[in-house]
């Protein structure tokens, strides 16, 4: 089995002096750990914004890295695909960036660390008493299947697909119990 420091480098996201100070005009974009969803991850709108001097290119995401939380009751990590604003993401959250994407597809790694079996891996590695939390070296030591391209880009296809469809099985739930409401109202008054 391969570990995750064999083909990605795990880094600490940005750390602030004090507070994050939002700045309308700021030119870089910041995730936090409210921020992430699949969602956020794909559009810049909402993210915090900041001006930072001197920043160290080595924070700046890519297209195709990974942001992980670190912390809280799960520890998923979602593929950041936003190339549109240069974006930092800020600790405890980490982000993963493989080495190779001709050996490793980002797409496969979100599906694989999602997963309910490597999560209670995850979980067990955890440490600390009140928040348990998930360091860069643990990380490192995560073991990855590693199948061949074909069948990453086949596994990410059809997850993308399950999630599409987990979306618009949502929205017809929504829209269901909006009619079931609306017909039941008309019906308490009489229409």
């Amino acid at each position: 089995m391969t570990t995750l420091a064999d083909v990605a480098q795990a880094r600490v996201g940005y750390t602030f002096r004090g507070s994050l100070k939002h700045a309308d005009h700021g030119d870089i974009a910041v995730i936090q750990m409210k921020d992430i969803t699949p969602q956020a991850l794909n559009q810049s709108e909402g993210l915090a914004r900041v001006s930072l001097r001197n920043l160290s290119p080595h924070y700046l995401l890519q297209n195709g890295d990974l942001i992980f939380r670190s912390r809280g009751l799960n520890n998923q990590a979602w593929v950041y695909n936003l190339d549109q604003v240069p974006t930092i993401c800020i600790a405890p959250l980490i982000f993963i960036r493989i080495l190779d994407q001709s050996q490793l597809l980002p797409g496969y790694l979100e599906w694989f660390i999602n997963l309910e079996q490597t999560q209670m891996q995850i979980a067990g590695m955890a440490r600390g008493e009140t928040i348990a939390m998930i360091s860069v070296a643990t990380l490192h030591s995560l073991e990855i299947a590693l199948p061949p391209l074909a069948r990453q880009k086949k596994i990410t296809e059809i997850h993308q697909l399950f999630r599409q469809s987990q979306v618009l099985e949502e929205k017809l739930a929504q829209k269901r119990l909006q009619y079931t409401q609306t017909a039941l109202l008309q019906f308490a008054y009489g229409r």
